[in-house]
């Protein structure tokens, strides 16, 4: 089906000229399919990658997602240094039903940039915490923004995700998360302190950051919205953590684990947000056990494209559990809190 969604697209983008109609009838395009939860194609004229395109169905955690990014690039657009976190988008194609931008020569996902070692680990994590700082400051047009929840807060008061819908993995992965109190206890604590505080990426994971050379830059932008700074930089703890939990080799984990890992992102998010937009360890933590619950139940729902990753998910959740069990049992004391 995404094959024929992403020919649709295509042949919009000739009819829009943004395609060479010519080089189309010719046979010079061709599209590759870097799809995961949404459909997204990589279109090459001549062999060399030109634009990316993303289009317009309901991904599997629900969300519309042309819609929903095309009002969090209009938002990004407002001001240039917000504008820098992402890529421009080229034009939206047959009312709002794909997002078009340019390609990133050399582009790599900061997951991909971190296993190669190119770079020092720890300055590519401090730069996320930078460009979310730039993110979170950034007072423009907030009024004109949806309040953003992740859906994994629902699952306390009963809620199924859409994405474990029909999904027999992921729905046992939420079954086996109802079962764990001190887990659901502390989702249900985010949901309760859930702030529109300001514009939030929504979906930080290491895959929606790219490197390319000396710029980094966030994609993937439809769960966009007002919402705490805890969330963004609970995605780069939970991008930290979950290849050692695939793995099977991660350690405990605990709300002193989540402050070292979360420093360098957190010191850059500091200086360039201000104190005031810094989350307690408490609130950091918490926001980061949620998170590993909700990467485990997409991770479980992948169980037909990647089987590896849904094996994982029981390891993932797991941790999720245990940093759980030790915010519940063992409570900060106020000293401890700050980060």
């Amino acid at each position: 089906m995404r094959g024929a969604q992403l020919a649709k697209l295509v042949r919009r983008l000739v009819v829009e000229g943004v395609v060479d109609a010519d080089a189309a009838r010719d046979g010079r395009i061709t599209v590759t399919d870097l799809s995961r939860s949404n459909p997204v194609g990589l279109v090459c004229l001549d062999g060399g990658p030109e634009i990316v395109v993303k289009g317009g169905t309901i991904a599997r955690d629900g969300v519309d997602p042309v819609p929903a990014e095309l009002a969090a690039y209009e938002w990004l657009g407002m001001s240039p240094d917000t504008a820098r976190l992402a890529p421009a988008p080229l034009l939206a194609v047959a009312g709002a039903t794909a997002v078009v931008s340019q390609w990133l020569p050399g582009a790599v996902s900061l997951h991909d940039a971190l296993a190669a070692g190119a770079n020092s680990g720890e300055n590519l994590i401090a730069e996320v915490g930078r460009m979310l700082g730039v993110l979170h400051r950034a007072r423009h047009g907030l009024r004109r923004l949806a309040i953003r929840r992740p859906w994994i807060l629902d699952v306390p008061a009963g809620g199924m995700p859409v994405i474990a819908l029909d999904n027999d993995p992921a729905s046992r992965l939420i079954e086996a998360l109802r079962q764990c109190a001190p887990l659901l206890a502390t989702i249900a604590s985010v949901d309760a302190t859930w702030t529109p505080r300001t514009m939030i990426h929504g979906d930080i994971k290491f895959d929606n950051i790219l490197v390319a050379g000396e710029r980094m830059l966030f994609v993937d932008w439809e769960l966009a919205g007002l919402g705490p700074p805890a969330w963004d930089l609970a995605g780069v703890v939970d991008g930290l953590l979950v290849p050692a939990c695939i793995q099977g080799d991660c350690k405990m984990v605990d709300a002193a684990y989540v402050a070292q890992l979360a420093e360098p992102a957190v010191a850059a998010h500091r200086a360039a947000a201000g104190p005031e937009f810094s989350p307690s360890l408490p609130e950091l933590a918490a926001a980061t056990a949620a998170r590993l619950a909700q990467t485990a139940t997409q991770l479980a729902a992948m169980g037909h494209d990647c089987p590896d990753a849904a094996a994982g998910a029981p390891r993932v959740l797991a941790k999720a559990a245990e940093l759980a069990d030790r915010l519940v049992s063992q409570p900060m004391p106020a000293a401890a809190c700050a980060l």
